[in-house]
């Protein structure tokens, strides 16, 4: 976008036309599907997987935020940290 001459900004318009072929039409790539057909079943992208989000704090010693009633820092971990398995 700074390099266009006449300062047309590509980007947000590409954004924009995705967010309404996604949004809108319901229009993605087929590899795209399976992740939000999962989304809607489990609740997360992973097909396949067979772990819970609370497995990878397994023996840590972390507490759950329903365990306690203060806490000074909240560990959101997300899908892939939680779900993924190298």
């Amino acid at each position: 976008m700074e390099a266009c001459p006449v300062f047309i900004e590509q980007m947000p318009k590409i954004v924009d036309m995705r967010r309404h072929l996604v949004m809108e039409e319901a229009d993605f790539p087929d590899s795209m599907q399976q992740a939000i057909m999962s989304l809607e079943k489990r609740g997360h992208p992973f097909s396949g997987t067979q772990a819970t989000r609370l497995d990878w704090a397994e023996g840590l010693g972390i507490k759950q935020l329903s365990e306690t009633q203060d806490a000074e820092v909240l560990l959101w971990v997300g899908c892939g940290g939680a779900l993924r398995r190298t």
